[in-house]
């Protein structure tokens, strides 16, 4: 799964809170999840080896629904619109801009394509925001987005187990892995993986499930980019086997 996030807790080297918290506004989320061409970046820089995904799952997993709406669609006008509604009560706009760093892995090319695009989309709407772009080692950048220094940060994460909880866990509750990293945090979302977490049947389980997944999206808090469609490096070729190999399977999940 191809994923960006949005940190709504900036801190300080010190660790202490920073001043400027951007991200704490939905509309400003929702401007920087419009500025990013999903299709563009499947088709150029995973060479269409990735589709479309409504969440943090593979639609190999349980309880994955294709119908669960985003909050969002690449639009820049709604981006500027947005950015310029929120700017007038957290204090940027044209004439007062306000700066940001956007970080990636320098180690992988393909952040990099997407954080450029990110930038270059923002900073061209003139609405308050100027982007930077700054590649870090892999040890800088992990450290950067675990301790929450960073506005914005792009990722990749596989999902080998068929049934979601961990999933789950991770993008939509408090205690989640991917959740702590950006202090995102919905008591309705947390209810309801606990319900699906107790719940036996499994078309209910399902419903549940969804439930979950669209209140995560309404909080527009991740960029679903897309979930690859072959093992193997987004830069590289997928696994390819000879005509005459029979009987290779490949694991869904994975």
């Amino acid at each position: 799964i191809y994923f960006a996030k949005m940190n709504l807790k900036i801190k300080n080297p010190d660790g202490s809170l920073a001043a400027f918290q951007p991200f704490s506004d939905i509309r400003v989320r929702k401007a920087f999840a419009s500025s990013i061409d999903t299709a563009d970046i499947r088709r150029n820089v995973f060479n269409g080896f990735a589709e479309a995904t409504s969440w943090g799952l593979t639609p190999a997993q349980f309880g994955y629904d294709p119908n669960v709406k985003p909050a969002y669609a690449f639009n820049l006008d709604t981006a500027k619109r947005l950015l310029l509604e929120a700017g007038k009560e957290l204090g940027f706009g044209p004439d007062k801009p306000k700066d940001l760093v956007i970080i990636y892995n320098a180690a992988a090319p393909w952040q990099g394509y997407i954080a450029t695009q990110v930038a270059a989309n923002v900073n061209k709407l003139n609405a308050g925001l100027k982007l930077d772009v700054k590649a870090l080692s892999f040890t800088e950048y992990v450290n950067s987005w675990r301790s929450q220094l960073t506005s914005f940060s792009i990722h990749s994460t596989f999902s080998l187990t068929a049934d979601p909880n961990s999933w789950l866990s991770a993008f939509g509750t408090t205690a989640g892995f991917w959740a702590r990293t950006n202090s995102y945090s919905n008591p309705k979302a947390d209810e309801l993986f606990m319900q699906q977490f107790q719940t036996l049947d499994p078309k209910r389980r399902a419903k549940v499930i969804s439930d979950l997944m669209q209140v995560v999206n309404d909080d527009a808090i991740w960029v679903w980019i897309g979930a690859a469609t072959a093992y193997g490096q987004p830069t590289f070729n997928p696994n390819v086997v000879r005509s005459s190999v029979k009987g290779v399977y490949y694991n869904p999940t994975y």
